[in-house]
């Protein structure tokens, strides 16, 4: 097949075809602007130093300071995780009707090959384009922000390119793993001349199998401390690249688990509302999740993963609040010791942290709004396929209100545990890589001419009660909007004109 049948093959579609491709180069687009800001990050040079005093290239200490730069690159592409979760989620628009038309595809002579090369050619297209979008908006963002001030000092790291290769990694990067997620979906796809014949539905339900991904991942970031400590010791350093790599994949394990285990939560909540159901639409929504436990994970999945960093940082910002207030003490307690003499001491300022962490959680918040945006694709795609099925039941007098309860029943049974499980998880992560208590050591202060002793002071760090609440609830809404946006779509493709008879 040639590159421009190929080509003309993939682009070709209806409208939800072309939405699904604008989604696409969307999340893209993102996730390449994410990965070249943290490759810029990464590039800064050392500190310069003249005359004895450190050049101030930038505002933030952030990227001033070479060991909290490792942080914010991590950060950024953790960023990605959700993004990508975006593109999975986009990639199931209007699946129904990609099928038959790849059906038809096939049954003119293609081979299964050239089948899926096409579908997952559609997504990788998308992908090139929107990786080239976020490469071009990031050169141009990178010479608009360039504003140094008359000390040369910048807001951001805009006199710092990544190196090329990295570049190029980044363009590529994005397009490779949309692709072969394409053909993954695609791959149990095939064609008769009756049209799409799809996988069999399981005769058991998903088992707990997704928690050893859960579990694999906290192990592995409760090896981490250990293993930095003992290379600290021996004076052992290894690449630079080697704690993010094994952070990234902990965070991916973590994620996958949780994404894969709404599965076996939703099995779990449909045959609780098959057995204890009282109302019609209980019932319904229970029969519905064990015959397909995966609608959580395919329209929450994003979602879950951004309750899961929001618990993670609640979790880091409580931490830091415990680090000032543990700083504090120490510096009363050294006052008191040292009586008037000890004025000149003054408490610690933490607020850089604090306010570091915010930003993380106005990041978090954007990767929710994305994740509501992938929930609402992902229940438009369902109503949209099953409209027919939804106005036969409305046909034969079922009420479209048990319909929507039916619906509220469906997601939010699976929601209210996964959100729970993803934010509780988040907030475990620090935990397991920092400490569970914070210690302010023993210190003896010159005074004069005397030396005062301050006892070391300990605090264990608390749960994060109210803004792990505050997570869940933020995560609960946002499934509320979309079902609410869902209802609205289930009652205007309810009509009674979208059957046809021959």
């Amino acid at each position: 097949m040639r590159l421009g049948t190929l080509l003309r093959l993939a682009m070709s579609g209806t409208r939800t075809d072309a939405v699904r491709i604008v989604l696409t180069a969307f999340s893209s687009a993102a996730a390449a602007l994410a990965w070249l800001c943290a490759a810029t990050v990464a590039s800064i040079g050392p500190v310069r130093a003249v005359d004895g005093h450190t050049v101030q290239r930038y505002h933030s200490a952030l990227l001033m300071e070479p060991g909290l730069r490792p942080g914010v690159v991590v950060t950024f592409v953790a960023l990605t995780i959700p993004v990508l979760a975006l593109a999975a989620q986009c990639a199931r628009l209007g699946a129904p009707a990609r099928d038959r038309r790849l059906a038809a595809i096939r049954l003119a002579g293609a081979t299964p090959g050239q089948t899926i090369t096409i579908g997952a050619g559609e997504s990788a297209l998308a992908a090139t384009i929107g990786s080239l979008a976020g490469t071009g908006i990031y050169a141009i963002a990178r010479r608009l922000m360039d504003h140094p001030d008359r000390y040369g000092t910048r807001p951001l790291p805009t006199d710092v390119l990544p190196p090329a290769w990295a570049v190029v990694a980044v363009v590529l990067v994005g397009p490779v793993l949309i692709g072969l997620l394409s053909a993954r979906l695609l791959r149990r796809v095939g064609t008769t001349p009756l049209g799409v014949v799809r996988q069999v539905r399981r005769r058991r339900g998903p088992g707990p199998w997704a928690g050893l991904l859960i579990v694999g991942g906290m192990v592995l970031f409760s090896l981490m401390p250990p293993a930095m400590r003992y290379a600290g010791r021996h004076h052992l350093q290894g690449p630079g690249w080697v704690p993010v790599v094994a952070l990234y994949a902990g965070l991916i394990a973590v994620c996958v688990g949780i994404a894969i285990g709404a599965g076996f939560l939703g099995h779990t909540a449909g045959r609780l509302l098959g057995a204890l159901g009282r109302s019609p639409a209980s019932r319904l929504a229970g029969a519905r999740l064990v015959a397909d436990p995966w609608s959580g994970s395919r329209a929450m999945g994003v979602l879950m993963i951004a309750a899961l960093f929001a618990g993670g940082t609640a979790g880091v910002y409580q931490m830091f609040v415990t680090q000032r207030r543990v700083d504090d003490e120490a510096v009363r307690a050294a006052t008191r010791a040292a009586g008037p003499a000890g004025a000149w001491l003054s408490s610690t300022d933490g607020s850089f942290y604090t306010s570091t962490t915010m930003l993380v959680g106005i990041a978090i918040g954007i990767a929710m709004a994305m994740g509501t945006l992938s929930q609402l694709v992902s229940l438009s795609e369902t109503v949209t396929s099953r409209r027919r099925a939804y106005t036969a039941l409305v046909a034969t007098g079922v009420p479209r209100s048990v319909l929507i309860r039916t619906q509220m029943w469906q997601t939010f049974s699976i929601a209210v545990p996964a959100f729970a499980l993803a934010v509780g998880t988040g907030c475990a992560i620090p935990r397991v890589l920092m400490h569970t208590t914070i210690t302010a050591e023993a210190q003896t202060i010159p005074i004069g001419s005397h030396l005062v002793k301050v006892a070391a002071i300990t605090e264990a760090v608390p749960v994060p009660w109210s803004l792990l609440a505050l997570a869940l609830g933020t995560s609960l809404a946002a499934v509320a909007v979309t079902a609410g946006i869902g209802a609205l779509f289930l009652r205007a493709g309810t009509r009674i004109s979208e059957l046809r008879t021959s």
